[in-house]
């Protein structure tokens, strides 16, 4: 499961230019969000919305690192493939609103 959560989360950083970087081991899993990748500018409000907006698909989220732009996921253990399939398109989702366009 751990690997399918990494793999979707790594297709949106391919996708994505606010995804920095997508960080993980099994299902203790990081994004970094960025406005820049060059300069990896933390999106520091980005991630702030996107903890919020993902409360909308149910799915509890929270910030870390010094900068607070590391959206953190500590699924439960009863997580399943389908489980991180619906998080990793709730996220797509979220991520591609116009809010978040940068």
């Amino acid at each position: 499961m751990g690997n399918c959560l990494l793999d979707g989360l790594n297709s949106l950083e391919e996708k994505l230019p606010i995804v920095g970087d997508v960080l993980g081991l099994r299902l203790y899993v990081g994004i970094e969000l960025v406005t820049n990748r060059q300069t990896l500018e933390p999106a520091v409000a980005h991630a702030s919305y996107i903890i919020n907006r993902a409360k909308d698909y149910g799915i509890l989220l929270s910030t870390e690192g010094p900068l607070n732009n590391l959206i953190k996921l500590k699924p439960p253990i009863v997580f399943t493939n389908e489980n991180a399939d619906n998080v990793v398109h709730a996220l797509d989702r979220i991520l591609t609103e116009d809010y978040l366009q940068i």
